[in-house]
């Protein structure tokens, strides 16, 4: 059996809010996992 080490995968999350033209705003988020168990970040995008 293969280990993987999860140290080496980041998980990407693309969201919108609706799929109209008005729709905003659109949530970008980024995961990983590090050695002391740290994980992520996420933003918003808005229109201006």
């Amino acid at each position: 059996m293969t280990k993987l080490s999860f140290e080496k995968f980041v998980f990407l999350d693309f969201e919108a809010s609706g799929l109209g033209p008005q729709s905003w705003p659109i949530e970008l988020g980024a995961s990983w996992i590090t050695s002391d168990l740290k994980v992520g970040m996420g933003t918003s995008v808005t229109a201006r």
